[in-house]
């Protein structure tokens, strides 16, 4: 939860994923204190209310990284990452799936287990005045050895100096091995109809994100994503048994750091 919470009230969300790019309105991201370092990244943690499980009725907490990149710059290069906000933006998205049971739920009798999954891959988002658009993609490394990602954008205001507020659309896809992963339903269940889900966009929704800052380098961000299955995850027996729709919140702190990374 973009939400990405990348780049979330988690780019980031999702997302976002949810480790989303965390920016401002001014012309300028990278405070004054640290815009000549040579890096310039924002790190910090939080905790997610998540569904145990894709399309469960029942809700976990889970541990929400996040990392923003600012500002890069490398001998010869230059500035690869200038903190404009009309530039891109990258950062690594992360993303977490709890464990699957078929004790979980008694529709999921038959089904086999699925292991706690860590998801990883790159971020971008591009920033233009108050727009944003964002896109992730994560492979799983842990659980499971699909691809699954999701773009979103966001109209960013700032209602009073310290707090930022962003509103935009999600939409999630994932390739086949995902999908059967998490909706498809083999020959071994004894209370679902085998059913075989294929890749593709698998989700819609809204984000929300706001954040507080505290000075040029604390901040205390919050995210809600709200989600729809769709398409061939829609039709699922998993998901119609269980839930076509979610909520995902998270909140969590975050430090920029410079340093300079080469000698003049």
């Amino acid at each position: 939860m973009r939400i990405i919470l990348a780049a979330a009230l988690s780019l980031c969300l999702a997302a976002p994923a949810i480790a989303a790019d965390i920016g401002t309105v001014e012309e300028y991201e990278v405070p004054a204190a640290v815009e000549m370092r040579d890096i310039v990244f924002d790190l910090g943690g939080g905790v997610l209310l998540q569904p145990a499980f894709p399309s469960s009725k029942e809700y976990r907490f889970a541990p929400l990284p996040f990392f923003g990149l600012k500002f890069l710059r490398l001998p010869v290069i230059g500035e690869v990452v200038s903190g404009r906000v009309t530039q891109f933006t990258l950062y690594p998205a992360f993303n977490t799936v709890g464990e699957r049971n078929s004790s979980d739920a008694s529709y999921l009798a038959g089904i086999p287990d699925r292991d706690f999954s860590v998801e990883v891959g790159p971020g971008a988002a591009f920033r233009h005045g108050p727009f944003r658009a964002f896109a992730e993609l994560r492979y799983g490394i842990i659980g499971h050895n699909g691809f699954v990602g999701q773009v979103g954008a966001d109209f960013i205001a700032k209602p009073v100096a310290p707090l930022e507020v962003s509103f935009g659309p999600r939409m999630g896809f994932a390739d086949g091995e995902y999908m059967d992963t998490y909706f498809g339903v083999p020959a071994s269940a004894t209370r679902l109809p085998t059913y075989d889900a294929d890749g593709g966009i698998k989700d819609i929704g809204l984000g929300l994100e706001a954040t507080w800052s505290f000075n040029e380098k604390i901040r205390l961000t919050g995210g809600v994503e709200y989600r729809k299955y769709v398409f061939d995850a829609a039709d699922s027996p998993i998901v119609k048994a269980g839930n076509d729709q979610e909520l995902t919140f998270g909140i969590g702190l975050t430090y920029r750091f410079g340093f300079d990374l080469f000698k003049n």
